[in-house]
């Protein structure tokens, strides 16, 4: 499950709901409730530096509230903006990808496209991931 904004808290929101969900991704998430304390599916977590919709302090905070059990991940996107998503982004595309070999089809070779290990693509953006 995956969505951007008001839908990347939607997919988050459906991974609380639906525990038998192989992975979920929010993209600068909005979840009004601003806690994931019951989530049991893989979440992974993307914030934008520079998003005044959904700061990353936001994001953060909704993040800690995920159990230590659960597999997670957290980026947060250097000089990205909201609306980040729709532009070209390796960073992007090569986490998004891994976590879903990861936990979709259980290929665990994609595991070192996500380890903390910051990126930086021709844009100059650069990612920091926790997991």
């Amino acid at each position: 499950m995956i969505g951007h904004s008001m839908g990347g808290g939607g997919a988050l929101d459906a991974a609380l709901r639906r525990s038998t969900l192989q992975a979920a991704i929010g993209n600068a998430p909005h979840l009004p409730s601003g806690s994931l304390a019951g989530e049991r599916v893989p979440t992974l977590i993307y914030a934008m530096q520079n998003d005044t919709l959904v700061p990353p302090p936001r994001l953060t905070s909704l993040y800690n509230s995920i159990p230590a059990a659960t597999e997670r991940a957290y980026i947060e996107v250097t000089g990205a903006g909201h609306n980040y998503i729709g532009q070209p982004s390796t960073i992007l595309a090569r986490t998004m990808i891994a976590w879903l070999k990861i936990f979709v089809d259980d290929d665990t070779r994609y595991s070192q496209s996500l380890c903390p290990r910051p990126t930086r693509p021709a844009s100059g953006n650069t990612a920091t991931a926790v997991r």
